[in-house]
């Protein structure tokens, strides 16, 4: 095995290359691939402060023959063994310096010769090795872009007419090392609407597919986190996703089919599950639906009874009032009560009927509610069951 070395340039700061070659390291590793990530970058030490909390867990924590441990930039000789700590499962890093020393008076042939030392020990054990230099054509970015030492060169960045110039001023200074062949564009932080229409037409040109940046990936990168997320995906982990496509092409292409089938089956199983409870409480809905509307109906029943022996009992005590019947004495008594069981079946009666119908009503409403939220939801599950797999990873949050 022998690594693929990529260099991450740009023309100018603040286009996001260190979190670009971050980014797309830990993809690979999720992936499965071995990734390291060297920090060449003299003027900022940017790797180095992205992952600056593991490095310093981590450096303490090396073999003692690595002790003091070596970045890039520290130690007199060139063939003193850098040390390299990981960061995240499958990515390593060489940080530019552990002690935090002045790394941008390093001699550059020295430089040059150590990064070479390095870059031949660490091949066999790596599949990918990301390079990270200061913005520009300085010294060591040189040196980095040179054929003699990256396979591939990322030109990263922004998506503006200073940008643009930047890139196009950078391949004419460096026009021998950044050839056709081994040259990418990376736009980074587009928006984006803007990204979904760019892609085809920018692979053609040697441009990767582009990397959008939303609300959630300047919220990620202000707590110093990378927006990726291997585990459930989201729209940025797929824009990536096709970023490394355009960039490794046929070689990475079986990789990331594997891992887009076994994301979706891992994210289709609590969708299934949540399917099915939703699929038990729609029928208990239902069930309490049915159960209401008989308790309805029997109301209705109960008042049209209640309605006819009231008209009994009037009839019967107008019967008596009028002289309809033969008046005897146990039958004035009987007028009496039938008048007052009359009076008191009616107040009752509108009484109950006015309360139990509001209740009923709530109640027929909140039934009639769950089950519209419920069916709404059952119907998106359903869209998501039978999603593709990259469908499946950007949409699913919408659920």
């Amino acid at each position: 095995m022998s690594a693929k070395v990529v260099y991450f340039a740009s023309a100018k700061g603040g286009a996001g290359k260190t979190v670009v070659a971050a980014t797309i390291g830990a993809f690979l590793a999720a992936l499965g691939k071995r990734v390291l990530l060297i920090d060449a970058d003299a003027a900022t030490n940017g790797l180095t402060l992205l992952y600056i909390k593991e490095v310093l867990a981590q450096a303490g924590q090396l073999p003692s023959e690595q002790q003091p441990p070596l970045g890039l930039f520290e130690g007199d000789e060139a063939a003193a063994k850098v040390s390299h700590v990981q960061i995240l499962q499958g990515v390593d890093i060489v940080p530019a310096t552990y002690q935090f020393v002045n790394t941008e008076g390093r001699a550059p042939g020295l430089f040059q010769e150590r990064l070479a030392l390095t870059l031949n020990r660490c091949r066999k054990d790596y599949d990918y090795i990301f390079l990270d230099a200061q913005a520009g054509a300085d010294v060591y970015a040189s040196i980095a872009m040179n054929k003699k030492t990256s396979d591939v060169v990322v030109l990263v960045s922004e998506y503006d007419p200073m940008s643009a110039a930047g890139i196009e001023r950078l391949k004419g200074l460096m026009r021998d090392d950044l050839t056709y062949a081994r040259t990418w564009v990376l736009l980074n932080k587009i928006l984006p609407e803007f990204a979904k229409n760019f892609s085809d037409f920018l692979e053609v040109a040697r441009y990767l597919s582009p990397i959008p940046w939303d609300a959630d990936v300047v919220r990620a990168y202000a707590r110093r986190r990378l927006a990726l997320d291997t585990e459930n995906g989201n729209s940025f982990t797929l824009a990536v996703m096709q970023t490394v496509r355009s960039l490794f092409g046929e070689e990475i292409e079986s990789d990331i089919k594997n891992w887009t089938k076994t994301r979706a089956e891992a994210i289709r199983q609590p969708i299934q599950a949540q399917y099915s409870d939703l699929e038990r409480e729609l029928a208990a809905i239902m069930q309490a639906s049915a159960r209401e509307q008989f308790a309805r109906r029997t109301r209705e029943v109960w008042q049209r009874m209640t309605l006819v022996v009231l008209g009994a009992a009037t009839a019967a005590t107008l019967g008596l009032r009028f002289g309809l019947f033969e008046r005897v004495s146990w039958l004035a008594i009987v007028e009496v009560a039938v008048v007052i069981v009359a009076l008191g079946s009616v107040f009752s009666l509108f009484r109950g009927l006015g309360i139990s119908s509001v209740k009923a009503d709530i109640e027929r409403a909140k039934i009639e509610r769950r089950r519209e939220v419920v069916e709404t939801t059952l119907r998106k599950l359903e869209a998501l069951r039978a999603a593709e797999p990259e469908s499946l990873l950007r949409e699913r949050k919408g659920v």
